[in-house]
This record gives C-alpha cells, sequence and structure tokens, in this order.
C-alpha cells in the first residue's frame, strides 16, 4: 500500500460531496482561534501551543494545512499568538510533511520553466544580501530567516497549487470550499471583534502588548494596510468567480476599515474589486447604478479621512499636507531617499540592510513602503529586472482576465508596502505564474 492509498483508507471521507468530518473539525479549529483572541489568552504558551498541535492534524491534507497556516498567518501578522512563533513554527512542520510525503509517494513538485526561474531568482537575490550583510558587518540571520521563509512560502504554495489530490486547492466541492471560505471569514471576524471590543473608534492601530497587559518579545503593532492587503487578496484568490462572497466579504471590510482601520490603501484595493465585480455585471442599468454609487461613496470615504487626518493638523505650522500626501501618507520622501541611494549603488544593492542605509538622504532608518523600489535598494538591478519580466511575460501571455485583475490588485499593493517576500506574496506571483503557463515535471 502506498503513502497515498493509506491516507485514502484512513480518511475516506476526502472524497465525499458532503461537508466532511476534517472540515467540521476544522470548524471547531477556528472557533478555537477566535475564542482564545477574544479572550486576550493567545498570548499565552499554553493555548498557543494548543492551537499548534490541532493545526498538526491538518496536515494528512495540504489543502487543509493550507488553510490552517492562512489563519495562523492573518492572526499572527496582525493580533499575534505567541509572539508569531506558531505561525513560523507551522510553515516549517508544513514544509518538512510536504518534502516527506514527497519522498515517500516519488512524486515531485509540478512547476513551470517561470516558477523555476522565479525560484532561482530568490535563492541567487538571497544569497547576494547575505554576502552584502557579512560585508558590511551586519547581522547574517535576518538574511538567513528570510532566505529560510520564502522558500518555505514557495514550496508550501508550489505544492497547494498543484492539485494532487481529487480535487483542486480551490474546489467547489462543499466540504473543500467551506474550508476556503472559513479560512477568509474566520480570520476576518477575529480581528473585527476584538477590534470591537478593544480598541476605540477610529483609532486606526494598536498594539496587542498594551491591550492584553503582555510583554511580548515581538512587534505586536497592529499594521491596517497590511492587514487590508493581505484580506482583499486573499479574498480575491480564494473567492475567484464567486461574486456573492466576495461582496460580502468587501462589504464587511469595509465596515471594519471605516470605523477602525482608516487605510487608504484599504479603500483603494476595495474599490478596485468592487470595480471588477461591476464590470463582470451583464445587466446595463445595474452597472451604471453600482459604478455611479462607488464613485459617490469613494469621494465621502476620502472627506472624511481627509479631515480626520489633517484637519487636526490644518492650524499647524508644521503641517505639510497636500492631496498627494494625504494619498502617499508621506511616502514621497522615502521613496526620493531610496532612488537616491539605488541611483548610488544601482547593481549590487544594500542587502538586508538597506533601510538602515537611507538614513543617509532620510535622516532615520526606514523601509520603502515599496516593494519594487526595496528590491531594487535591497537585491540590485538584475535581479529585480529577471523578478519583475518573469511576472510581467505571465500576464501578457495569459488571456485570463481574472489572473490580470490579481496583477493589478498585485501591483498595487507592491506600489505602497514593502509586501515582497511576505506569504501572500509569494502566493500571488506564483498563483500568476502556475496558472499562465503550462507546467513541466522535474
Amino acid at each position: 500500500m502506498t503513502f497515498r492509498e493509506s491516507e485514502e483508507a484512513v480518511m475516506p471521507f476526502l472524497k465525499s460531496n458532503k461537508l466532511s468530518a476534517y472540515t467540521t473539525f476544522y470548524i471547531i479549529f477556528t472557533v478555537y482561534l477566535f475564542i482564545i483572541v477574544q479572550f486576550k489568552v493567545g498570548i499565552n504558551s499554553m493555548f498557543s501551543i494548543i492551537a499548534l498541535f490541532i493545526g498538526l492534524l491538518f496536515l494528512f491534507d495540504d489543502r487543509y494545512a493550507f488553510f490552517a497556516m492562512v489563519q495562523f498567518y492573518l492572526l499572527r501578522r496582525n493580533i499575534i499568538i505567541n509572539d508569531n512563533y506558531i505561525s513560523s513554527l507551522y510553515s516549517i512542520v508544513v514544509v518538512f510533511v510536504i518534502l516527506i510525503r514527497r519522498a515517500l509517494s516519488k512524486d515531485r513538485l509540478t512547476y513551470s520553466v517561470p516558477i523555476l526561474l522565479f525560484l532561482i531568482t530568490i535563492v541567487c537575490a538571497n544569497l547576494a544580501t547575505l554576502f552584502l550583510d557579512v560585508n558590511n558587518n551586519y547581522d547574517a540571520r535576518n538574511g538567513i530567516m528570510e532566505l529560510l521563509f520564502q522558500m518555505a512560502y514557495f514550496v508550501i504554495t508550489v505544492n497547494a497549487l498543484s492539485n494532487k489530490y481529487d480535487g483542486p486547492l480551490f474546489s467547489k466541492r462543499k466540504d473543500i470550499s467551506a474550508a476556503g471560505t472559513i479560512s477568509a471569514f474566520g480570520p476576518l471576524f477575529t480581528l473585527l471583534f476584538f477590534y470591537v471590543f478593544n480598541v476605540p473608534l477610529f483609532a486606526r492601530e494598536s498594539t496587542v502588548a498594551s491591550i492584553a497587559n503582555a510583554v511580548t518579545q515581538s512587534y505586536t503593532r497592529m499594521d491596517p494596510n497590511y492587514l487590508s492587503a493581505d484580506l482583499i487578496i486573499l479574498c480575491f484568490i480564494l473567492f475567484n468567480g464567486e461574486k456573492k462572497k466576495q461582496t460580502f466579504f468587501l462589504m464587511l471590510y469595509l465596515v471594519f476599515n471605516l470605523l477602525y482601520l482608516l487605510s487608504v490603501t484599504g479603500f483603494v484595493l476595495s474599490a478596485i474589486m468592487l470595480f471588477f465585480l461591476l464590470s463582470d455585471t451583464s445587466s446595463g442599468y445595474k452597472k451604471i447604478i453600482g459604478e455611479f454609487s462607488l464613485i459617490v461613496c469613494s469621494i465621502i470615504l476620502a472627506g472624511i479621512l481627509w479631515n480626520m487626518k489633517y484637519a487636526p493638523l490644518a492650524t499647524s505650522k508644521e503641517s505639510t499636507s497636500n492631496f498627494l500626501d494625504f494619498l502617499l501618507t508621506g511616502r514621497v520622501e522615502t521613496w526620493r531617499a531610496y532612488i537616491l541611494s539605488i541611483l548610488e549603488n544601482p547593481f549590487l544593492g544594500y542587502g538586508n540592510s538597506t533601510w538602515i542605509y537611507v538614513t543617509k538622504y532620510l535622516g532615520f532608518p526606514h523601509y520603502a513602503h515599496n516593494s519594487f523600489l526595496e528590491n531594487v535598494a535591497g537585491y540590485g538591478v538584475i535581479y529585480s529586472s529577471v523578478l519583475y519580466i518573469l511576472i510581467g511575460y505571465s500576464v501578457i501571455k495569459s488571456q485570463d482576465t481574472k489572473l490580470r485583475q490579481l496583477f493589478i490588485l498585485w501591483f498595487l499593493v507592491s506600489l505602497v508596502l514593502s509586501y515582497s517576500g511576505s506569504f501572500l506574496d509569494i502566493f500571488s506571483i506564483v498563483y500568476i505564474m502556475s496558472r499562465a503557463s503550462s507546467p513541466i515535471r522535474h
């Protein structure tokens, strides 16, 4: 009996079209995460370790392991369960299981030529930055961790999209579809309720440590822009072609954003995604009414944000607010510093120390808030050119409108955030490349 046959013997419900016991258990797992976050015991090691062990039970099926990792990732990044180590440990375990399972089944990962080239560029760029960090006497541990986790995200993504089981990752089967729906709505409801119970209206951001009265060793700021980008991109991918789910998710997110996050990035992304949904509407008058309503709502929201963010500074002599500053929230000076840094050393880059090096031009260390500039400054022109040529080639080659819409969302996120190298960044890139190219086996 092969490894896969033994799996199917243990879990016959994998082939069922009904809501399986596995999915039911996954719902319980999601409820558990919701509870420990709301009661602020997610910081406690015992409750977090229990969450990790429950998550390990989903390793029998790569799709459920992927869905569980999505929840750990979103909650780690924005609320943080046990200092973010749980998500890191889970991703490492998932990779080991994938590699062992592939070795035992003699089934190789499926990838296309652009994806293979993307992998090579990741490895070469990170090895080059490690050399630069060591040469500049910076701590190389961050570079090593960056390489390991980017490789882990790559392996998990390629494996998740390889459709190894009887149905693809984003299957329309009831149990898989339900698990995917829970993976997006679960974190959204968890985060929303956490804000409702613990954060004042229009606070925009806060820290877990101050709310839970806990001392942590990790980065506990809940960044509204990253949260918005992750949720909207995840919504687009998981609910691709499911208009009702996408619309409901976006409406719920918009309420969340308006009352708490106040992310301009989030409003822009959700407006564009709503436009994509409206563009698929066949009825002419519904389309016109929808687009007009979208424009009116966007203007109203922009006015609210403008007044909330800049009205208190109106009488300040130091206020330099203008429309460009409103849209980019102070990024222009940061981008200028990175461009000057790139011009000084365009080919090799500065490695992981770029955010420190820009102090020379900016006056203080800062990340670029632009993945394109950060990649060129950190890795050099050659790596960045290869990377973006591969992505551009895949988009141009593809005739899939949905794939191009995902590219637009990813491009806008990368334009205003240092999003590169994150789990959903790598997943988006590999997803675009895998759908645009015919796979080969190695």
